[in-house]
């Protein structure tokens, strides 16, 4: 019988021959991003690899056994997780991380809602997995359990556990992670880290909290969102069919206030259509739906692609819209001449200190930016904030729509110019 290892989507499989049979699956292993397979095992000198390899050796230990007692491969089963018994070879950080983000990708783990994990949260906390294993400094939580220690030996434990993460968080910056990146990293860390201490009834310290800040909010302005929705530049029928996407996206985002990702999953079935065309889409994030109606300029352009191509959008070519929207939008909006004007934004630097950053407005605008504008362009047209969120898919509370109706304060200072108007004019 011969037994192998290798690596597969970044996770390491095992594989088993004997005479014409032959098994194969995943061993529920993430690939470490810094060793290969160097013969039988992993290479390398680290804790981290260590570990891997004495389960990858019981692994095989099990296939071996398990044939003997049966005689038949395809009889063999091996189980594609690991170990429940979490003893100390697997309680390397970077291994739970991992585990836990196989756990989400799985279905395992649930959400506090009891849905499975979107996409891009799973994404999140596998870059926050990648981001430590990265650090080449593996620890294992054995080797910070507080139970039944002295006050003197919790303290001295909490202080070593703090400095490894300082050299983290170093570390972070020397990769030119900015400041929220990192707060989200160590969030995640902190998530997983009490999540495994729970699950093994094991008291260990929590990572030193970062302070993050919050970025500045930056719109387009009411007249442009006009403009541009209505065509007033007359460039939609310039445009080649790629662009054509963009625009009519981009304006779906302005007027409706959806994120990028629920824009680019719309079909016909989301769209009620008679003689206007009325929008009814769940937010992918939230679960809140957006309904409204859609200006009759942009829904022309849409009968006129049902028409014409059978489907609400111009087709493109690219799978990964929401990728090719990023990549191509600050030249697609460098078109228009409003886009040339030099904004001013205060923004955090590596280490947090805020700074002035100016550039052109084709230069800050990302997808993002068109929900946001749509956002305060309803505030500030005086749409009621209940009619706004309904129409966003913001929960009840949210902080993020508190700071949309700051921002139009601010921007279009009604009540600040009302003051002053009253008592120095």
């Amino acid at each position: 019988m011969k037994i192998t290892f290798y690596d597969r989507d970044g996770f390491i499989y095992i594989r088993a021959f004997h005479k014409k049979q032959m098994i194969r699956t995943s061993t529920g292993i993430k690939m470490p991003s810094y060793s290969r397979f160097k013969g039988e095992l992993l290479a390398g000198d680290t804790s981290e690899i260590a570990a891997i390899n004495s389960i990858l050796l019981r692994k095989k230990a099990e296939i071996i056994e398990g044939f003997s007692q049966s005689g038949d491969l395809y009889q063999v089963k091996p189980a594609p997780e690991l170990a429940t018994n979490e003893t100390e070879d697997t309680l390397f950080l970077t291994h739970l991380m991992y585990k836990y983000v196989n756990m989400m990708a799985s279905g395992e783990l649930k959400s506090k809602k009891g849905k499975p994990y979107s996409a891009s949260t799973i994404r999140s906390y596998q870059y926050a997995a990648d981001t430590l294993a990265q650090f080449k400094r593996p620890i294992s939580l054995e080797d910070f359990i507080v139970d039944g220690k002295s006050i003197p030996e919790r303290k001295a434990i909490g202080e070593h556990f703090n400095r490894y993460f300082d050299r983290f968080t170093e570390y972070m910056i020397g990769l030119g992670l900015q400041v929220n990146t990192r707060v989200d990293i160590v969030n995640i860390i902190t998530t997983i880290i009490n999540y495994w201490a729970d699950k093994l009834y094991i008291q260990v310290p929590r990572p030193p909290k970062l302070t993050g800040y919050e970025p500045p909010i930056i719109a387009l302005d009411d007249e442009f969102l006009r403009k541009f929705v209505l065509d007033e530049h007359k460039l939609y029928d310039t445009f080649k069919p790629e662009y054509r996407y963009l625009w009519e996206i981009t304006a779906v985002m302005m007027v409706t206030s959806l994120r990028v990702s629920d824009a680019v999953s719309l079909t016909k079935e989301d769209f009620i259509i008679g003689k206007e065309i009325y929008l009814v889409k769940e937010n992918a994030k939230t679960g809140e739906f957006t309904e409204m109606p859609l200006p009759k300029t942009l829904t022309d352009k849409m009968f006129e692609n049902l028409a014409r191509l059978g489907d609400i959008f111009t087709p493109i070519k690219y799978n990964a819209k929401q990728a090719f929207i990023r990549r191509e939008y600050k030249e697609f909006f460098k078109q228009y001449p409003e886009m040339h004007v030099h904004v001013t934004v205060k923004k955090a630097d590596l280490y947090g200190k805020r700074v002035s950053v100016t550039k052109p407005m084709y230069e800050w605008v990302h997808p993002h930016m068109m929900r946001k504008s749509a956002i305060t362009a309803m505030l500030s047209n005086d749409v009621s904030e209940d009619h706004v969120k309904f129409c966003s898919g913001h929960r009840p509370g949210s902080k993020a729509f508190e700071r949309y109706k700051g921002f139009v304060e601010k921007r279009y200072k009604s009540e600040v110019n009302n003051y002053q108007n009253k008592m120095f004019s």
